[in-house]
């Protein structure tokens, strides 16, 4: 399960509180990847697939939805947030917090309860609005094999910049990488008809 535990302070002493679950307990939990959101967010990812978000300050449930393929890992940019999933893909999205108003929290209830089917990530309604997908089992598909990535990518982290990411494969290899930066789009203009979605993976 996940819990949150708020901290407080009262003169010299920190006062901790640990939050209810608020994901059932007999729902097959296994996490997989995690984050915070610069909204004070906590996004849990699981092994089936579902992306959970929480409120950092008391660990209610807000949001779930469901991912094309299980999320391995996540990481923020000022860009993006950016998962990698099984089958090697990377995807680029945007956060819209506002979208978290539209859902009501019987539905959440629904969701996690498996009573009704989560969301798609990629429903363009929802709080993650993809914008990039690069394929990284084309890395290196016509060089050598010790230039290609093997392995199924199992951590990505973004330097501090958010110009460059680390990543990791389940096989040790360890991979640097540039990463697409958002373009300037002037309001008439539609943004995907300079900004490509797909990157190919020998772009980063």
């Amino acid at each position: 399960t996940v819990r949150i535990i708020s901290i407080s302070k009262s003169f010299e002493t920190y006062i901790s509180k640990l939050q209810p679950s608020s994901i059932p307990g007999d729902i097959d939990l296994a996490v997989s990847a995690y984050s915070w959101t610069p909204a004070g967010h906590f996004l849990v990812a699981t092994r089936q697939g579902m992306l959970c978000t929480l409120d950092g300050a008391t660990g209610a449930l807000l949001y779930i939805c469901q991912a094309e393929q299980p999320i391995t890992s996540i990481t923020l940019t000022p860009d993006y947030l950016i998962t990698s999933h099984i089958g090697n893909t990377l995807n680029f999205w945007e956060l819209q917090p506002q979208a978290l108003a539209k859902v009501t929290s019987e539905d959440v209830a629904s969701f996690a309860a498996g009573m009704a089917l989560a969301p798609q990530m990629a429903l363009s309604t929802g709080m993650f609005q993809l914008k990039k997908v690069a394929d990284l089992e084309s890395v290196g598909e016509s060089q050598p094999l010790a230039h290609r990535l093997l392995g199924q990518v199992a951590s990505i982290q973004a330097t501090s910049s958010g110009a460059d990411a680390v990543l990791t494969t389940a096989e040790g290899e360890v991979w640097t990488m540039k990463l697409p930066a958002k373009q300037e789009v002037r309001e008439e203009e539609d943004e995907f008809a300079q900004d490509d979605m797909y990157v190919r993976a020998d772009q980063l």
